[in-house]
């Protein structure tokens, strides 16, 4: 056994973070949605960083990336808020009476999950699914005391679950956009309108189409592969290539630009040869002060004034040495 053996360095922080969740939704949106997100996340926010030049060649794409992911989880921010104010609202004005001695709304099998969370960014979307089961409990306290019907309370719900839906589906299509942007300067279908689309989203959006599977209590078949893709992405930028070297960090050659052709273009080294025929002829150095004073031009006016004084100036000078000579 050797001395000293190295030890891999294969270590990254974990957030940790302790939700308590109790209603059916909030468990499904949790089952269906948060393991997707945090990958998602953590490969456009962490990931796509640190792939050496390419990830600066990119700089601005993973920005851009980064803010229309920002503004979707603020348009689920203001929708959560805004559903949960308006439960509240209903609750106000139906004034239900106080629940008889004894009664209650529970749940039959509470779970405390432990999120498990690769970057920061996610803290966010932890913190909307707090939001979604405290916004369900208040739905279920007004079905209990009769302020809304069971078909209000239905529908409240399953619109509230695809609005997190949506959100999550939107997250992993970017991420996995920006990865194969940087990976091998590829595009993925749909990737730039879909970009453009959602940074100018309003915050509401009536209009959501239904969820795939929608009464599943966990994740599809293909959920299971979406997620299985993006971590396929992160393990795949995240790995060092053979005879990685740690004080090299270019691991991708920046995108070539199109060779320039055409009159006028010199090899690196290369003599410039004669122009083709047909082809514009190079402007003339010498031309250029003549044309700059010439009449005519804007500003030529003060320009030959100035230029007047100058010469004046200088045949006086040569008027003193003569003289004084």
């Amino acid at each position: 056994m050797p001395l000293n053996a190295a030890v891999s360095t294969q270590s990254r922080p974990v957030i940790h973070h302790r939700l308590v969740l109790s209603t059916h939704l909030g468990l499904k949106t949790y089952n269906r949605t948060f393991p997707r997100v945090e990958a998602a996340l953590y490969l456009a926010d962490v990931v796509v960083r640190v792939q050496g030049r390419a990830s600066g060649d990119y700089a601005a794409e993973i920005a851009q990336v980064n803010g229309a992911i920002d503004r979707e989880l603020e348009r689920l921010d203001g929708f959560i808020t805004s559903q949960s104010n308006r439960i509240e609202k209903i609750l106000r004005k139906a004034d239900p009476p106080p629940p008889e001695e004894g009664a209650s709304v529970c749940y039959t099998r509470p779970v405390q999950v432990e999120l498990a969370m690769r970057t920061p960014t996610v803290r966010r979307y932890a913190r909307l699914l707090g939001m979604l089961e405290h916004t369900l409990c208040k739905l279920d306290h007004a079905w209990y005391a009769g302020a809304i019907s069971t078909a209000e309370q239905l529908q409240h719900g399953n619109h509230l679950f695809r609005n997190f839906y949506r959100t999550t589906g939107a997250t992993e299509r970017l991420a996995r956009g920006l990865a194969r942007r940087v990976r091998d300067d590829t595009e993925m279908p749909g990737y730039r309108e879909m970009l453009i689309k959602r940074t100018g989203r309003g915050l509401d959006d009536d209009e959501v189409a239904p969820v795939p599977a929608e009464g599943a209590q966990e994740m599809t078949v293909e959920e299971a592969n979406s997620l299985q893709a993006t971590e396929a992405l992160v393990a795949d930028l995240s790995a060092a290539p053979a005879g990685y070297d740690p004080t090299a960090p270019d691991r991708s050659p920046a995108p070539s630009a199109p060779p320039a052709t055409g009159a006028g273009v010199v090899e690196p080294g290369a003599e410039p040869g004669p122009l083709a025929a047909g082809a514009p002829a190079e402007p003339d150095p010498s031309r250029w002060r003549r044309t700059r004073w010439e009449p005519g031009a804007v500003g030529c006016g003060r320009c030959w004034a100035a230029r007047g004084r100058r010469d004046e100036y200088a045949g006086r000078v040569r008027q003193s040495r003569d003289f004084r000579l």
